[in-house]
């Protein structure tokens, strides 16, 4: 019995341990996301890059207007980063709420609400899917795709 209370405490160490260190793994992931959205509100580009890959795409997963058509469409992460730079201080905000972090070794995926407001009004809605990687500078996201809508929309719960 004293061998197998032994045991039992060695794994129940064990799983602590490790639970520990994937929600700090969590934590860094999460603290990359929210850099970006900081980032974003401050108009503060260099901050908004510095949460990306060089080689990182923006992708929108949604319906083209001129076909009605169901697309994904994709581009360079530095057309998103000159849309920063046109923005004041402020005028850009993106509150996030509901994150599901999924981490495997050195890759990690964030799936969050949103609701974007343009000047302290509401613009959009939709999901921000994040595909990051841990890179020797930390977390960094290599893909960021969304959804966007004006209708059948959440708001951040208060």
């Amino acid at each position: 019995m004293k061998k197998l209370f032994s045991a039992l405490s060695i794994l129940l160490v064990s799983a602590g341990s490790v639970s520990a260190q994937m929600m700090e793994e969590e934590e860094a992931v999460m603290a990359t996301v929210n850099r970006l959205f900081d980032g974003m509100k401050a108009a503060d580009t260099a901050m908004v890059r510095s949460t990306f890959s060089s080689e990182a795409t923006m992708g929108r997963a949604g319906v083209n207007p001129n076909t009605g058509e169901v697309e994904i469409t994709t581009s360079p992460m530095d057309g998103f980063v000159t849309f920063i730079a046109s923005m004041q201080p402020g005028q850009l905000d993106e509150p996030i709420w509901d994150p599901v972090v999924q981490i495997d070794d050195n890759l990690a995926t964030v799936w969050v609400k949103y609701e974007l407001l343009l000047n302290g009004a509401f613009h959009h809605c939709g999901v921000d899917a994040f595909d990051l990687w841990k890179s020797a500078d930390g977390w960094k996201i290599f893909r960021l795709t969304d959804t966007s809508r004006t209708e059948n929309c959440w708001h951040k719960p208060e």
